[in-house]
């Protein structure tokens, strides 16, 4: 059972990365933005972006390849976001393993879940029509999370901690004794700067010691459900 003692408790998820492993999509966006631009950037420069801001990759790309050109961040970030976009609407989307057990597994215990994502809402929207019309559950994605928090909902995105503050208000939670699971650096700043612990996954595109300020490290989302008993998220009753 959900522990009610003082504050109501919540779950929150990040969700590139941690729902689903769309890092790929994003590199390969940023490779075609590259590409009308004559530039043919190494995969290491592509794969380096991930984990940050469309913004603050847009700042490294003008750095290294157009020193000297005026950056438009408005225009440039919408039409990389126009991209991803595209290339999300083409592709396969499948849930990262122990997602849909970990979601029955908060339903059946009553522990509130919040989507927390610097994404904007039309990617968001498309991954979790994804997810639904895939489910082998048959669960609705637009449907489990009591709120949903995207990048253009706050005046600043992830590291800065306004997605999670957000998201806890829509839940009627408090960041002390509830969660966040991320997969980014930036990620984990931004919960544990909105009071909350983070538990961190690990993913073949972030080294490990970039999440060392993490409360927590998992291999998968499958160790979550035990890891809330733990933590004493869930109190286990009769």
């Amino acid at each position: 059972m959900i522990q009610t003692e003082g504050s109501r408790k919540a779950l929150i998820l990040d969700m590139d990365g941690v729902l689903v492993d769309t890092e790929p999509i994003h590199v390969d966006s940023f490779r075609v933005f590259l590409k009308r631009r004559g530039i043919t950037a190494p995969e290491e420069f592509l794969f380096d972006l991930i984990g940050h801001s469309v913004e603050e990759n847009m700042r490294d790309i003008y750095r290294t390849y157009f020193p000297e050109r005026q950056m438009d961040p408005g225009r440039d970030v919408r039409e990389r976001e126009d991209i991803y976009l595209d290339l999300l609407q083409k592709k396969t989307v499948r849930p990262q393993p122990g997602l849909e057990g970990l979601i029955l597994f908060c339903k059946e215990e009553g522990v509130p879940i919040g989507l927390a994502s610097s994404s904007i809402r039309e990617q968001i929207r498309t991954v979790l029509d994804k997810l639904t019309d895939g489910s082998a559950h048959g669960i609705d994605y637009h449907r489990i999370f009591t709120a949903i928090i995207s990048g253009e909902d706050v005046p600043r995105k992830k590291p800065a901690p306004d997605i999670y503050l957000m998201a806890l208000n829509r839940l009627g939670a408090k960041g002390d004794g509830s969660i966040a699971v991320e997969d980014s650096p930036a990620g984990v700043y931004a919960a544990q700067a909105a009071g909350l612990k983070c538990i961190a996954v690990r993913t073949a595109y972030i080294a490990p010691a970039r999440l060392k300020n993490a409360d927590v490290i998992i291999g998968s989302l499958e160790e979550l459900p035990g890891l809330l008993y733990r933590l004493k998220i869930i109190t286990q009753g009769e």
